[in-house]
């Protein structure tokens, strides 16, 4: 649980972004990639230069790119995972013993 605490994805980028070459510089600067917190897709600097025009920049969709550490990705991923199987585990144990009792009322 303490490293859930620490695996708070921030993102690095000015807050006057003014067109998608910018956003990239910024994220090549520093070795980081972009994510779409709308669509929730990670993209190298390279890729996100060949699937995204400039127009869209201009109508603010960069609102939803954030510059990040893909290896802070992968932690919030592994904890998402984790909760996942935390709650899948607790639904098996609920049927095993749903069923369980049901054959024992039988008996």
């Amino acid at each position: 649980m303490e490293a859930e605490k620490r695996t708070i994805m921030k993102p690095l980028y000015d807050v006057n972004v003014t067109s998608r070459d910018n956003l990239v510089q910024q994220a090549q600067r520093v070795d980081f990639w972009l994510f779409d917190t709308a669509s929730k897709e990670w993209f190298t600097p390279e890729e996100f230069v060949l699937r995204y025009s400039i127009d869209l920049f201009e109508r603010g969709w960069y609102k939803n790119i954030k510059v990040l550490n893909p290896k802070d990705g992968l932690n919030a991923a592994d904890i998402q995972i984790q909760k996942i199987m935390e709650k899948r585990a607790v639904l098996q144990e609920k049927i095993i013993d749903y069923y369980r009792s049901k054959q024992a009322k039988l008996k």
